[in-house]
């Protein structure tokens, strides 16, 4: 199944369930880039989130030997967390804004996006991630970490 296959099958799917008047929520994985790189935004354009499974892939150094999950504030105040393959995730300090997240991969809320052990789930106050123990809460207005 190509990624255009896969965005139809999710808007299929989700456009079922707005007619079916199904409450229940999906869980998602999106396409990945060739080297398995991921981004997926929240329906408010507000939060985007790029996986990278491994350091360098997609040209991104990220350090980290592992994967990585990177969210960013897109409006407001541009600030990213991080939450890499052992410990807590980190608030970032960006200078300036990224050409993060143009992808068509978005995670309606209620919805949750999972892979390489990184689960993230929407709704209308943010997005919330986790890696085991670990996570974060990233929304217009704060970054909890934990």
């Amino acid at each position: 199944m190509n990624g255009l296959q896969a965005r139809f099958l999710v808007s299929l799917v989700v456009g079922l369930r707005l007619c079916l008047g199904s409450a229940s929520a999906l869980t998602l994985s999106f396409p990945s880039s060739q080297d398995g790189v991921v981004q997926f935004v929240t329906p408010s354009g507000n939060i985007g989130c790029t996986y990278v499974p491994f350091d360098g892939a997609g040209g991104i150094d990220t350090g980290v030997n592992g994967p990585e999950l990177h969210c960013y504030r897109l409006s407001g105040k541009f600030d990213a967390v991080s939450l890499g393959p052992v410990k807590k995730a980190l608030k970032l300090l960006v200078e300036g804004r990224l050409a993060c997240c143009k992808t068509r991969n978005v995670l309606a809320f209620g919805n949750t996006w999972k892979t390489g052990g990184y689960a993230c789930t929407s709704d209308r106050t943010g997005l919330a991630c986790r890696r085991g123990k670990h996570g974060f809460a990233i929304s217009a207005s704060s970054i909890t970490r934990y």
